[in-house]
């Protein structure tokens, strides 16, 4: 059973930290822990998810919940957009959510609302009519919402209504048509901008062939684009955007991408990483045009095999425009074997994350950490390695490394907030270990960031959350 809490960091407030990073080597001769890593989680071919086992029984008091759910994956990499604080101080919040042990037929979005004193009662219904997975929630209008989500066969279903945090929700399916011989579309990002925010932008994937798909234009899971400029009433069709084509890829992986909160018509998202490069995509004019960045260059885009384990940056990853438009981008620190076009082994124990900016050149493709730190660029890590000696079997498996959902913030002040999740060793009933959410901050200065300290807060404290 996962419960979402209601977390506000006050922006603008120096985090205050107490342990100070000390360079280790990481540890890779006896202790690799090859996991295989397939295909994305979602019907209908892979199968259902069992209920997950690492669950404590211990609870969390002085939080708000907004949604408690007992479908546990949310994403199977990046996060997703599914909070967002209006400048009146309420909220809404949505959740991949379900209340059965298996089968989760009821499963859909799991919405939520903080009236700016408290949040409504917990969802015991999905807002869709039909069976959904892996929501964005965005504001919509001069006041309402929208929700995007994921059906088992299909378009993308799209879920709005005027008010927010009140009255009927209106459901279509996209209007625009699949692409040609794709009987899915998988795991969606959108946001929204514009006046009165009616412009909307989507991207996902064509259903990969482990999840009932096909290959599309070479591409096992192509990452597909189409935006509605008139608030939904029609989208283009959906397009594979210049440099996301099969000439450079062979595959792409479900969740392994990121939307940015627009900043007017200047739009950017970022995918890949692990066996693909990690690229930022990014318009100014509102998503007529795009240019792609590579941020780090992968060897294996294009398949193939690779003879040991290597550094790589993760597909869980994050990206944010400052206030001039800049794109700035973290993710999670991996270490990679190439298995095939669509399955390879990972590094259980690797940890850290990793941050670019675009005014940096293109990371090094070796990206050694002893580099990366000095640089401003290891900007996050396991505050206790000692978890890097508990027994493999009771790692809390992730599908990353031991520090991964990267997410980062910045203000009208140019003040830069990373939050992220790490491996800790306290542990739960059955011995498999916690995940708490730890952050720091910065300054941006120029090209760069002024981390402040070399130091982490552990901002879940004393009370207990897994990833």
């Amino acid at each position: 059973m996962k419960k979402f809490l209601f977390l506000v960091l006050a922006l603008g407030l120096t985090l205050s930290l107490s342990a100070q990073f000390k360079s280790s080597k990481l540890k890779q001769a006896n202790r690799i822990a090859p996991a295989l890593s397939g295909p994305s989680i979602d019907f209908p071919v892979v199968g259902e998810l069992s209920p997950n086992s690492n669950v404590s029984n211990k609870s969390i008091n002085d939080d708000p919940v907004s949604s408690v759910s007992r479908y546990d994956v949310q994403t199977n990499s990046a996060s997703d957009r599914r909070v967002f604080l209006y400048p009146d101080g309420t909220v809404g919040t949505a959740a991949t959510w379900s209340a059965q042990d298996a089968g989760y037929t009821d499963r859909g979005t799991g919405y939520n609302y903080f009236d700016g004193t408290a949040f409504g009662p917990l969802p015991t219904q999905r807002i869709e009519t039909v069976k959904v997975g892996w929501p964005c929630y965005l504001p919509f209008g001069a006041n309402g919402e929208l929700v995007i989500a994921h059906e088992a066969a299909g378009n993308l279903v799209m879920n709005t209504r005027s008010s927010k945090g009140t009255g009927a929700w209106t459901q279509q399916i996209l209007p625009n048509a699949l692409p040609t011989g794709v009987p899915i579309m998988l795991w969606p990002r959108a946001m929204t901008n514009g006046t009165n925010r009616t412009n909307i932008h989507v991207i996902a994937l064509t259903a990969p062939v482990g999840n009932g798909g096909v290959i599309y234009n070479g591409i096992d899971g192509a990452l597909m684009y189409c935006r509605s400029t008139d608030g939904g009433v029609t989208f283009s069709a959906w397009t594979q955007l210049p440099g996301l084509t099969s000439t450079s890829y062979a595959w792409f992986a479900g969740d392994s991408y990121s939307f940015a909160e627009p900043r007017g018509d200047t739009l950017a998202f970022t995918f890949g990483g692990d066996l693909i490069d990690l690229v930022l995509m990014k318009s100014t004019d509102n998503g007529t045009t795009w240019t792609k960045t590579i941020i780090w260059h992968s060897l294996y885009s294009l398949g193939g095999t690779s003879p040991s384990f290597y550094n790589a940056c993760g597909g869980s990853q994050t990206v944010v425009l400052d206030n001039q438009g800049f794109a700035h981008v973290a993710c999670g620190f991996n270490q990679d074997s190439s298995y095939n076009a669509s399955l390879h082994y990972y590094n259980r124990v690797a940890f850290g994350i990793i941050y670019w900016n675009e005014h940096m050149s293109q990371l090094d493709q070796g990206l050694d950490p002893a580099i990366l730190f000095p640089n401003h660029q290891w900007i996050g890590w396991l505050k206790d390695t000692s978890v890097m000696s508990f027994p493999l079997a009771n790692l809390t498996i992730t599908g990353g490394s031991l520090t991964w959902h990267p997410n980062l913030v910045i203000d009208n002040r140019d003040k830069i907030f990373l939050v992220y999740d790490a491996a800790t060793t306290l542990v739960d009933i059955d011995g498999y270990n916690f995940h708490h959410i730890f952050g720091r901050d910065g300054t941006l200065s120029a090209d760069t960031v002024k981390w402040s300290n070399d130091t982490l807060v552990d901002i879940t404290g004393d009370w207990i959350q897994y990833s």
